[in-house]
Protein backbone atom coordinates (compact mmCIF):
# COMPACT_ATOMS: atom_id res chain seq x y z
CA UNK A 1 0.00 0.00 0.00
CA UNK A 2 2.82 2.44 0.83
CA UNK A 3 4.46 1.82 -2.53
CA UNK A 4 1.16 2.28 -4.29
CA UNK A 5 0.54 5.59 -2.54
CA UNK A 6 3.96 6.85 -3.44
CA UNK A 7 3.27 6.17 -7.11
CA UNK A 8 -0.25 7.56 -7.22
CA UNK A 9 0.03 10.57 -4.95
CA UNK A 10 1.46 13.23 -7.14
CA UNK A 11 0.69 16.81 -6.53
CA UNK A 12 0.39 17.67 -10.18
CA UNK A 13 -1.99 14.81 -10.86
CA UNK A 14 -4.11 15.74 -7.87
CA UNK A 15 -4.35 19.31 -9.07
CA UNK A 16 -5.22 18.20 -12.60
CA UNK A 17 -7.88 15.59 -11.75
CA UNK A 18 -8.68 15.38 -7.99
CA UNK A 19 -11.79 13.21 -8.40
CA UNK A 20 -9.99 10.42 -10.34
CA UNK A 21 -7.05 10.44 -7.90
CA UNK A 22 -9.25 10.00 -4.81
CA UNK A 23 -11.36 7.28 -6.42
CA UNK A 24 -8.33 5.26 -7.45
CA UNK A 25 -6.70 5.60 -4.02
CA UNK A 26 -9.76 4.24 -2.15
CA UNK A 27 -10.13 1.34 -4.61
CA UNK A 28 -6.49 0.28 -4.18
CA UNK A 29 -6.75 0.49 -0.36
CA UNK A 30 -9.77 -1.87 -0.34
CA UNK A 31 -8.05 -4.45 -2.57
CA UNK A 32 -4.84 -4.55 -0.43
CA UNK A 33 -4.64 -7.85 1.61
CA UNK A 34 -2.48 -6.47 4.37
CA UNK A 35 -3.91 -6.27 7.88
CA UNK A 36 -3.27 -2.62 8.34
CA UNK A 37 -5.84 -1.48 5.78
CA UNK A 38 -7.57 0.72 8.34
CA UNK A 39 -4.38 2.51 9.18
CA UNK A 40 -3.64 3.04 5.53
CA UNK A 41 -7.08 4.51 4.93
CA UNK A 42 -6.62 6.89 7.85
CA UNK A 43 -3.30 7.99 6.41
CA UNK A 44 -5.00 8.47 3.04
CA UNK A 45 -7.69 10.58 4.67
CA UNK A 46 -5.10 12.82 6.35
CA UNK A 47 -3.21 13.17 3.12
CA UNK A 48 -6.31 14.00 1.18
CA UNK A 49 -7.30 16.73 3.61
CA UNK A 50 -3.87 18.31 3.39
CA UNK A 51 -3.79 17.97 -0.39
CA UNK A 52 -7.27 19.48 -0.86
CA UNK A 53 -6.30 22.39 1.37
CA UNK A 54 -3.23 22.95 -0.78
CA UNK A 55 -5.35 22.91 -3.98
CA UNK A 56 -7.82 25.42 -2.55
CA UNK A 57 -4.99 27.74 -1.52
CA UNK A 58 -3.41 27.45 -4.98
CA UNK A 59 -6.75 28.33 -6.61
CA UNK A 60 -7.16 31.34 -4.32
CA UNK A 61 -3.64 32.51 -5.16
CA UNK A 62 -4.33 32.10 -8.90
CA UNK A 63 -7.55 34.10 -8.57
CA UNK A 64 -5.75 36.96 -6.80
CA UNK A 65 -3.01 37.01 -9.41
CA UNK A 66 -5.56 37.16 -12.26
CA UNK A 67 -7.46 39.96 -10.52
CA UNK A 68 -4.24 41.96 -10.01
CA UNK A 69 -3.32 41.55 -13.69
CA UNK A 70 -6.76 42.72 -14.79
CA UNK A 71 -6.62 45.74 -12.47
CA UNK A 72 -3.19 46.67 -13.82
CA UNK A 73 -4.53 46.52 -17.41
CA UNK A 74 -7.52 48.71 -16.50
CA UNK A 75 -5.30 51.26 -14.75
CA UNK A 76 -2.96 51.40 -17.73
CA UNK A 77 -5.86 52.05 -20.15
CA UNK A 78 -7.32 54.78 -17.94
CA UNK A 79 -3.92 56.48 -17.62
CA UNK A 80 -3.43 56.32 -21.37
CA UNK A 81 -6.84 57.87 -22.11
CA UNK A 82 -6.49 60.52 -19.39
CA UNK A 83 -9.21 62.17 -17.41
CA UNK A 84 -11.56 64.35 -19.55
CA UNK A 85 -10.93 68.04 -18.96
CA UNK A 86 -13.54 70.69 -18.36
CA UNK A 87 -15.12 72.06 -21.56
CA UNK A 88 -13.78 75.46 -22.54
CA UNK A 89 -15.92 78.46 -23.46
CA UNK A 90 -17.32 78.77 -26.94
CA UNK A 91 -15.16 80.77 -29.32
CA UNK A 92 -16.37 83.83 -31.23
CA UNK A 93 -18.32 83.31 -34.44
CA UNK A 94 -16.22 83.61 -37.58
CA UNK A 95 -17.00 86.07 -40.37
CA UNK A 96 -19.44 85.04 -43.06
CA UNK A 97 -17.84 83.64 -46.18
CA UNK A 98 -18.26 85.14 -49.63
CA UNK A 99 -21.49 84.14 -51.37
CA UNK A 100 -20.99 81.55 -54.07
CA UNK A 101 -22.27 81.91 -57.63
CA UNK A 102 -25.84 80.98 -58.36
CA UNK A 103 -26.25 77.51 -59.78
CA UNK A 104 -27.96 76.86 -63.11
CA UNK A 105 -31.69 76.23 -63.16
CA UNK A 106 -32.61 72.57 -63.27
CA UNK A 107 -34.81 71.07 -65.98
CA UNK A 108 -38.55 71.25 -65.54
CA UNK A 109 -40.05 68.09 -64.09
CA UNK A 110 -42.79 66.12 -65.81
CA UNK A 111 -46.38 67.18 -65.23
CA UNK A 112 -48.02 65.22 -62.44
CA UNK A 113 -51.24 63.28 -62.86
CA UNK A 114 -54.53 65.08 -62.39
CA UNK A 115 -55.74 64.91 -58.81
CA UNK A 116 -59.16 63.75 -57.71
CA UNK A 117 -62.06 66.18 -57.85
CA UNK A 118 -62.53 68.14 -54.65
CA UNK A 119 -65.68 68.04 -52.58
CA UNK A 120 -68.55 70.33 -53.49
CA UNK A 121 -68.31 73.68 -51.78
CA UNK A 122 -71.00 75.12 -49.58
CA UNK A 123 -73.93 76.90 -51.18
CA UNK A 124 -73.18 80.58 -51.50
CA UNK A 125 -75.30 83.30 -50.00
CA UNK A 126 -78.04 84.90 -52.08
CA UNK A 127 -76.82 87.83 -54.14
CA UNK A 128 -78.08 91.34 -53.65
CA UNK A 129 -81.17 92.47 -55.55
CA UNK A 130 -80.41 94.11 -58.86
CA UNK A 131 -81.26 97.69 -59.62
CA UNK A 132 -84.78 98.52 -60.72
CA UNK A 133 -85.21 98.60 -64.47
CA UNK A 134 -86.36 101.65 -66.39
CA UNK A 135 -90.06 102.37 -66.42
CA UNK A 136 -91.88 101.15 -69.51
CA UNK A 137 -93.86 103.32 -71.85
CA UNK A 138 -97.37 104.20 -70.81
CA UNK A 139 -100.07 101.97 -72.28
CA UNK A 140 -102.97 103.14 -74.34
CA UNK A 141 -105.41 105.20 -72.25
CA UNK A 142 -108.43 103.68 -74.03
CA UNK A 143 -110.91 101.60 -72.08
CA UNK A 144 -111.95 98.18 -73.44
CA UNK A 145 -115.21 99.61 -74.75
CA UNK A 146 -113.34 102.39 -76.53
CA UNK A 147 -111.05 99.83 -78.14
CA UNK A 148 -114.06 97.83 -79.34
CA UNK A 149 -115.70 100.96 -80.74
CA UNK A 150 -112.51 101.79 -82.64
CA UNK A 151 -112.43 98.28 -84.10
CA UNK A 152 -116.07 98.52 -85.21
CA UNK A 153 -115.57 101.97 -86.73
CA UNK A 154 -112.34 101.06 -88.47
CA UNK A 155 -112.58 100.75 -92.26
CA UNK A 156 -110.01 97.97 -92.12
CA UNK A 157 -111.13 94.45 -91.35
CA UNK A 158 -109.23 91.90 -89.26
CA UNK A 159 -108.05 89.08 -91.53
CA UNK A 160 -109.56 85.80 -90.37
CA UNK A 161 -106.19 84.13 -90.97
CA UNK A 162 -104.74 86.33 -88.19
CA UNK A 163 -107.18 84.91 -85.64
CA UNK A 164 -105.59 81.88 -84.03
CA UNK A 165 -107.44 78.61 -84.77
CA UNK A 166 -110.17 80.23 -86.85
CA UNK A 167 -109.17 78.62 -90.16
CA UNK A 168 -109.16 75.12 -88.70
CA UNK A 169 -112.48 75.71 -86.93
CA UNK A 170 -114.11 76.74 -90.17
CA UNK A 171 -112.82 73.61 -91.90
CA UNK A 172 -114.15 71.43 -89.11
CA UNK A 173 -117.47 73.26 -89.19
CA UNK A 174 -117.96 72.51 -92.86
CA UNK A 175 -117.51 68.80 -92.18
CA UNK A 176 -120.15 68.81 -89.37
CA UNK A 177 -123.65 67.67 -90.45
CA UNK A 178 -126.62 69.91 -89.68
CA UNK A 179 -128.61 69.13 -86.54
CA UNK A 180 -132.22 68.08 -86.55
CA UNK A 181 -134.83 68.75 -83.94
CA UNK A 182 -134.66 71.08 -80.93
CA UNK A 183 -130.85 71.43 -80.97
CA UNK A 184 -131.08 74.23 -83.51
CA UNK A 185 -129.67 74.22 -87.01
CA UNK A 186 -126.93 76.23 -88.63
CA UNK A 187 -127.56 79.97 -88.42
CA UNK A 188 -125.65 83.16 -89.09
CA UNK A 189 -122.22 83.86 -87.70
CA UNK A 190 -122.31 86.22 -84.75
CA UNK A 191 -119.37 88.33 -83.57
CA UNK A 192 -119.33 89.76 -80.06
CA UNK A 193 -116.66 91.35 -77.84
CA UNK A 194 -116.96 91.16 -74.04
CA UNK A 195 -114.98 93.32 -71.58
CA UNK A 196 -113.57 91.32 -68.67
CA UNK A 197 -111.45 91.85 -65.55
CA UNK A 198 -110.20 89.89 -62.54
CA UNK A 199 -113.72 89.84 -61.09
CA UNK A 200 -115.34 88.38 -64.21
CA UNK A 201 -116.32 84.72 -63.82
CA UNK A 202 -118.96 84.38 -66.59
CA UNK A 203 -119.93 86.10 -69.82
CA UNK A 204 -123.24 85.81 -71.68
CA UNK A 205 -123.73 85.85 -75.44
CA UNK A 206 -126.56 87.78 -77.06
CA UNK A 207 -127.87 84.66 -78.80
CA UNK A 208 -127.86 80.99 -78.14
CA UNK A 209 -124.92 79.12 -79.54
CA UNK A 210 -125.76 76.52 -82.17
CA UNK A 211 -124.85 72.82 -82.07
CA UNK A 212 -125.83 72.56 -78.40
CA UNK A 213 -123.16 75.12 -77.43
CA UNK A 214 -120.39 73.70 -79.64
CA UNK A 215 -120.90 76.22 -82.43
CA UNK A 216 -118.19 78.62 -81.25
CA UNK A 217 -116.00 79.27 -84.28
CA UNK A 218 -113.41 81.50 -82.57
CA UNK A 219 -112.67 82.60 -79.01
CA UNK A 220 -109.88 85.13 -78.39
CA UNK A 221 -108.66 86.57 -75.08
CA UNK A 222 -106.47 89.70 -75.40
CA UNK A 223 -105.20 88.53 -78.79
CA UNK A 224 -104.58 84.85 -77.84
CA UNK A 225 -106.80 81.89 -78.57
CA UNK A 226 -108.72 80.14 -75.80
CA UNK A 227 -110.57 76.82 -76.08
CA UNK A 228 -113.65 75.22 -74.62
CA UNK A 229 -112.96 72.77 -71.82
CA UNK A 230 -109.57 74.35 -71.05
CA UNK A 231 -110.44 78.02 -70.57
CA UNK A 232 -114.25 78.01 -70.38
CA UNK A 233 -117.38 75.88 -70.41
CA UNK A 234 -120.81 76.49 -72.03
CA UNK A 235 -123.89 76.22 -69.85
CA UNK A 236 -127.11 74.32 -70.60
CA UNK A 237 -128.73 77.59 -71.74
CA UNK A 238 -126.13 77.70 -74.58
CA UNK A 239 -125.48 81.35 -73.76
CA UNK A 240 -123.51 81.41 -70.51
CA UNK A 241 -119.73 80.88 -70.69
CA UNK A 242 -118.11 80.11 -67.31
CA UNK A 243 -114.44 81.15 -67.29
CA UNK A 244 -111.88 78.67 -65.97
CA UNK A 245 -109.18 81.32 -65.55
CA UNK A 246 -108.89 84.80 -63.98
CA UNK A 247 -108.64 87.62 -66.53
CA UNK A 248 -106.16 90.48 -66.03
CA UNK A 249 -107.06 93.94 -64.82
CA UNK A 250 -105.22 95.49 -67.74
CA UNK A 251 -106.45 98.72 -69.30
CA UNK A 252 -107.59 96.62 -72.26
CA UNK A 253 -108.84 93.15 -71.36
CA UNK A 254 -111.47 91.47 -73.49
CA UNK A 255 -112.83 88.22 -74.94
CA UNK A 256 -113.72 88.21 -78.63
CA UNK A 257 -116.23 85.55 -79.77
CA UNK A 258 -117.40 84.38 -83.17
CA UNK A 259 -120.13 81.78 -82.98
CA UNK A 260 -123.05 80.40 -84.95
CA UNK A 261 -126.41 81.50 -83.72
CA UNK A 262 -128.69 78.65 -83.00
Amino acid sequence: MNELLKKIIEKRRLKKDPYSFITESIKNAKEDNEKDNVEQLKELRTFLLESVGTIIQDLEDSKNKIYEELQKSINAIELQQGIAGINGKDGLDGKNGINGKNGKDGKDGKDGKNGLDGLDGQIGKDGKDGKDGKSGKDGAPDTPDQVIDKIHKSEKLIAYTKIEGLVQMIKNLKKTPKEKGGGGGMGNLQHETKSVNSGTTTITTNYKIAMNGYGIVSSIYNGGGITRGTHYTVGADRKTLTLLFMPDDAPVSYIDLIYIRG
